[in-house]
């Protein structure tokens, strides 16, 4: 089904090994985790790509080559903007650089939408 390009779905393009001509089974691990409570809370995780146990080149025909996949990887990790400490209060985002995720203990990043009007963090 086609739908707006948002960046969620541009990543998920751009990290996906099929449009390589790769089939790759295992790439995500399910974990668990019992919170104080007793509440089961279910999460996904990427695995390394050392660890993805079925990989399969040229599957199918991909849209690019697998060395251009991996280039398009480092590149992408490279740009990422959501790792590593970045010193508070030097952006325009009242909040910028001091709010973590409280699941993984990340920065947040704010991503704006209608037109600057409507934030969202991530």
């Amino acid at each position: 089904r086609w739908g707006r390009l948002t960046h969620a779905r541009a990543l998920g393009v751009l990290h996906n090994p099929c449009y390589a001509g790769t089939y790759v089974y295992g790439r995500y691990i399910t974990r668990r985790r019992v919170g104080p409570d007793g509440t089961v809370y279910t999460g996904i995780q990427l695995r390394p790509r050392a660890e993805w146990p079925v990989v399969i080149h040229d599957h199918h025909d991909g849209y690019i080559t697998w060395d251009d996949y991996e280039d398009n990887q480092a590149r992408l990790e490279a740009n990422c903007t959501h790792d590593g400490a970045r010193p508070p209060r030097e952006g325009l985002a009242l909040c910028q650089g001091i709010m973590l995720c409280g699941s993984c203990g990340r920065p947040m990043t704010t991503r704006y939408h209608r037109g600057g009007r409507a934030p969202s963090w991530v």
